[in-house]
């Protein structure tokens, strides 16, 4: 089963991401990467 990555931007004036490894989209699995 591969899994589902989903991307969010942060601020349009940044170029952070909050990145979720999990459908579930569990807070406790948010990472935090530079673009």
């Amino acid at each position: 089963m591969s899994k589902i990555i989903n991307f969010y931007k942060l601020d349009f004036k940044s170029d952070l991401f909050i990145i979720f490894d999990d459908i579930s989209l569990d807070f406790g699995k948010i990472r935090y990467r530079d673009k």
